[in-house]
């Protein structure tokens, strides 16, 4: 399944993640739909700073 609503691409680690919610955690799909949301959020505030989001971004936003 692809996360692309409200013109919001997602990067492959955050569709990773979503996918390892449902399928080895079982989380329901409120809680996931949920967790899809945040993370465009995230991704909309700080893509004006970069042009592509990579998984260095995130962690750099993140502080990983």
């Amino acid at each position: 399944m692809r996360y692309e609503k409200n013109n919001t691409e997602l990067s492959q680690s955050a569709i990773d993640f979503l996918d390892y919610c449902r399928t080895i955690k079982g989380l329901s799909e409120g809680t996931i739909s949920g967790y899809e949301c945040d993370l465009k959020l995230f991704f909309d505030f700080i893509k004006p700073t970069k042009k592509s989001i990579t998984d260095k971004c995130i962690k750099t936003y993140i502080n990983l």
